[in-house]
């Protein structure tokens, strides 16, 4: 009897799988093309096996018998990587979640942290704005740190990765983004590592949480080629709707009123020539149909692209031999944004190489060369952005004068559509990840791993003002280029032991790591251009700014980890690392990070060894990791360099060292169970956490009589705490198959301790617009005046710290502002939906984030209580008026009266709240017999399709300051997030 074996997965030919005759020594296994052949008698029964697939048992009923392999998921999912090594998920006593590689790509996104949204319980990812390659703020159970980065660790392939915002220019919540560089579409598996028992082996860089990524790697057998490609729409999901131009004139007519200074027609006439006569009442007939009028058009219609297009194809090859395997990739993604003057562009390509020296040494490789191109127009949080002015500027100009030119002439401050088309924002980024590994088993069960990791990151931006813009005007052309050299070396080395005694299973790891971070910049701005064709800095006349710098930090690192597993029913886990930074000074750069976990499989023991029953896993660990993020490379070390005082050359202090500063430390406790039912077809998870974060590194105020305004110390407390559930259940299976996943996690942050003064008062932080850090207070949250309706007139009540109302012309002081909401949502979760039948596939994912509150500073600007030369939203023409009393829209109004319905207040804060269906996805199998020797699948998807929420902006998942800490859940003009329809297929052979 012949015949040929194949994967279920991929139709791929299965070599090395076992045949045997059951009840007989006769047995063989499948050759480089899956095939095999060997003599028995009919009526016998063949058994196939293969690590990782269910064994499945056949009768010989003829000559040919050809098998298709079904994947073992319970099987697939056993080994789990986690920090330097792998362990069974059934042995697993950290928390560790475990994301499908398939999940990553249900959504047209750049980055792998987008892709990572909703898909791991206790992950938090939001997308910052709408822009193509923005920025995305990442969170593992909370923020651990003030003044550093929060974001997670990045490892692909054992090498740390350089991530956040690598660009110089301010962009508000468009700002760059290292990750987007790296194609899922080359990603074999990713481990999202939570608490301080998985997190602790990564010493220093592991408060914020690590993400393991594993690239693909090539099998034995005959060479595979897979190509995937897609083609999708992007529009906004919701769009400004500003007033009319009569809506906006009449508005601004009686905010001159309402301040007893005139209806102010003669202004708008000097300005427009909408009015003749400047004695006109707000009432006369002569203005009453323009101020109804619909007439003009709207800018932000002239600054949007409908359907703006985003694609990306992929292709890869893999196969090999018994002693080499190889996997080479490619992919190319393109979005262009539903702003215009925004696209995007990336290419990458991948080579891992796995070569079995002999048989004890293996050599594994790889290297993936990224080129991304991003324009990128001027983002929120700034005046001169499309978005800002296309809502705030006065309605009724042309955008463009007879001839085609722009008009630069009447706009405040300028021209919407000129912002969009003419002004620079280029940048380019060549990225080079490469990786090299040696293992050899030097006696039995000891291997030593010797690893080599490089990220070079090269990046370069350009922005230009030309002359004829509002922001060049004065200049007469501003160019700007910055050029930045990111370089990170890592050398790995450990050695790794396992030996078993009867029932008592112990492995132990040892290691060294040295690791060095180098960052060159120079920079150059020119004014003056002779043409605005003319655009890089060498064309200009006047220098305003040159400069470049190297800076360099290195990291010493020894680890260690031993396990014991006894009697496949007690686990424990003990794991150190030592490291030391060159930031710090020499009596104080060590931070020892110690971790222990515990566990016990209560599913072995023989109270529960039942059927029904295929896990019941109660763990608990604690363990300690650090943070330097928050500082420079020299804050330690008293400094002095250059001060040029004009023209002449001098040097000064530049620095005021703190000897004493050391690591932030993060101290987090973790209590869980996991357990599965009935085949795995039930399975829950349940983590509780305690994170305690001490040593804070601020800036401690110092006396003015110093001279310096303050110094870089550890003070300061945060704590973290939640709960996270995790279920799956496999409602159905077999022809028909449905699989639900959810999860949610719970978190409540607090800043539990700050600076204090002399007078034992803790010093608060306040950045961005309300955001402020407070002891007591989550952090970010809003600091403002609490207000209590409008008063007779239509302005705006405060509310005083004695409880009292303070009407228009009071007094009103800081003491008087209060904490009326946070950035940081009370919990957030994800459902999923997988459904097949007949070739058919139906995923439906939902995402949810509740309990947290959004600054909308673009109503500060943009809102009835605005300065009334803005333009106003259409939402504000309930404004107070003597008729129309019952609102909480207060009045328009010219000058100081304006400023205090204007104030920082609680009617700037918002239930942010929502649920997003994130994602569907249907798609089509073709049967295999239809198409011989290949797969195929067709598809037809959507992202961001419905999203409920009451957040008025356009969407609550926005922040115009970026993945900043302080000012987090801040909207100023923020680009919202798209929707996008999207077809696609897949091919394999």
């Amino acid at each position: 009897v012949s015949g040929t074996v194949t994967s279920s997965e991929d139709g791929f030919t299965m070599p090395g799988v076992s045949v045997v005759v059951i009840g007989t020594t006769i047995g063989t296994a499948t050759d480089f093309d899956g095939n095999y052949t060997l003599t028995t008698e009919l009526g016998q029964e063949l058994q196939f096996t293969f690590m990782g697939y269910t064994p499945q048992v056949h009768a010989v009923a003829g000559t040919t018998l050809d098998i298709v392999m079904q994947p073992d998921a319970r099987a697939l999912d056993e080994v789990v990587v986690v920090g330097y090594g792998v362990q069974s998920k059934k042995n697993v006593i950290s928390s560790v979640t475990k994301v499908k590689a398939e999940n990553l790509q249900e959504v047209a996104v750049a980055g792998i942290d987008a892709a990572l949204q909703g898909n791991a319980v206790g992950l938090s990812v939001s997308q910052n704005s709408g822009a193509p390659g923005g920025g995305m703020s990442v969170r593992v159970r909370g923020a651990t740190t003030i003044a550093g980065s929060n974001q997670p660790l990045y490892i692909i392939d054992g090498v740390p990765v350089i991530s956040g915002n690598t660009s110089s220019d301010t962009y508000g919540g468009q700002g760059g983004n290292a990750l987007t560089n790296i194609s899922t579409n080359d990603i074999e598996s990713v481990e999202v590592l939570k608490d301080a028992s998985a997190t602790a082996i990564y010493g220093s860089r592991g408060s914020n949480g690590v993400i393991l990524i594993t690239t693909k790697s090539g099998k034995t057998g005959k060479p595979r080629v897979s190509l995937g490609t897609y083609y999708g729409v992007q529009n906004s999901i919701n769009r400004y709707d500003p007033m009319y131009q009569g809506e906006y004139y009449k508005f601004a007519d009686l905010a001159f009123a309402n301040a007893d200074i005139g209806l102010g027609s003669s202004f708008w006439s000097n300005n427009n020539g909408y009015v003749d006569d400047p004695n006109l009442t707000i009432d006369d007939e002569e203005l009453a149909s323009f101020y109804e009028s619909r007439d003009g058009d709207r800018y932000i219609d002239f600054i949007y692209r409908d359907n703006a297009p985003i694609w990306e194809t992929n292709v890869s090859v893999s196969g090999g031999n018994e002693t080499t395997q190889y996997y080479f990739g490619g992919s190319v993604f393109q979005q262009d944004g539903v702003i215009l003057g925004q696209d995007y562009d990336r290419k990458t390509i991948r080579l891992n190489l796995d070569h079995k020296v002999n048989d004890w040494a293996k050599l594994t490789a790889g290297v993936s060369i990224s080129d991304e191109n991003v324009n990128r127009i001027t983002g929120d949080n700034n005046i001169y952005s499309p978005m800002t002015t296309a809502i705030l500027e006065a309605p009724g100009y042309d955008l463009k004068n007879e001839d085609g030119s722009y008009n630069n002439t009447d706009f405040r401050f300028s021209n919407p559509l000129q912002n969009a088309e003419i002004v620079d924002g280029e940048s380019n980024s060549m990225r080079t990840l490469a990786n090299a590994a040696l293992n050899m088993e030097l006696l039995e069960g000891l291997y030593f791993d010797t690893r080599w990791g490089l990220d070079l990151l090269n990046y370069r931006e350009r922005r230009y003002f030309p002359s004829d813009t509002y922001q060049g005007r004065s200049a007469n052309g501003d160019g700007f280029v910055n050029s930045n050299s990111y370089q990170r070396w890592i050398s790995t080395n450990t050695l790794n032991y396992a030996i078993d005694f009867d029932n008592l299973n112990i492995t132990a790891l040892a290691g060294m790591e040295y690791q060095q971070f180098t960052t060159y910049e120079t920079s150059a701005q020119r004014q003056g251009y002779a043409s605005p064709k003319l655009r890089w800095p060498s064309e200009g006349a006047e220098v305003i700014d040159a400069t470049a710098e190297t800076t360099q930090n290195r990291l010493l690192s020894y680890l260690s980890r031993l396990t014991f597993s006894y009697d496949d029913r007690f686990l424990f886990e003990l794991g150190f690392r030592a490291d030391a930074s060159s930031k710090f000074g020499e009596d104080s750069r060590w931070g020892y990070f110690p971790s222990v976990s515990a566990g016990w499989k209560l599913h072995n023991e023989e109270l529960f060894e039942v059927d029904w029953i295929s896990e019941i896993k109660p763990r608990a660990g604690w363990g300690q990791t650090g943070n330097s993020s928050g500082i420079g490379n020299f804050a330690s070390r008293g400094l002095a360099g250059s001060a040029n005082y004009g023209n002449d050359a001098g040097t000064a202090v530049t620095n005021l060292g703190n000897e004493s500063l050391t690591w932030e430390t993060t101290s987090q406790f973790n209590a869980g169970i996991d357990m599965a039912f009935v085949n795995d077809r039930f399975r829950f998870s349940y983590d509780y956490f305690n994170k305690q974060t001490t040593d804070l590194l601020l800036d401690r105020p110092l006396p003015k009589s110093s001279g310096w305004e303050s110094i870089e110390s550890n003070v300061g407390e945060m704590l973290n705490t939640g709960h996270e559930f995790s279920v799956g259940i496999d409602v159905f299976s077999g022809e028909f198959s449905w699989v639900m996943d959810f999860n949610i996690a719970t978190l409540h942050n607090e800043v539990t301790k700050l600076y204090e003064d002399a007078n034992g008062e803790s010093t608060p932080i306040d950045y961005g617009f309300a955001g402020r850090v407070q002891e007591g207070a989550s952090l970010g949250a809003f600091f403002v005046f609490k207000t209590n309706g409008l008063d007779e007139n239509g302005d705006v009540i405060y509310v005083n710290s004695e409880g009292e109302n303070v009407y228009n012309g009071g007094t009103l002081q800081t003491e008087d502002k209060i904490i009326a909401g946070k950035p940081l949502p009370d919990f957030t979760g994800n459902f999923r939906n997988t459904l097949s039948f007949l070739g058919l596939d139906l995923s439906v994912n939902f995402q949810f984030s509740q309990g947290f509150e959004l600054y909308n500073n673009t109503m500060a600007f943009a809102g009835a209580s605005g300065s009334f030369a803005f333009n106003k939203m259409r939402s504000e023409l309930d404004y107070w008026t003597s008729e129309n009393t019952d609102t909480d829209t207060p009045r328009p109004l010219y000058g100081a009266g304006q400023s205090w319905n204007n104030q920082d207040s609680d009617r700037f804060i918002e239930d942010g709240s929502y649920i997003r269906l994130k994602s569907v996805i249907l798609g089509y199998n073709f049967p295999k017999d239809m198409i011989e020797g290949m797969n195929l699948r067709i598809y037809v998807g959507g992202d961001n399709l419905m999203t409920w929420t009451d957040y008025s902006g356009l969407d609550p998942e926005v922040n115009a300051f970026g993945a900043t800490n302080v000012s987090m859940g801040t909207d100023f003009f923020t680009q919202g997030l798209n929707r996008t329809w999207k077809v696609g297929l897949n091919v394999s052979f």
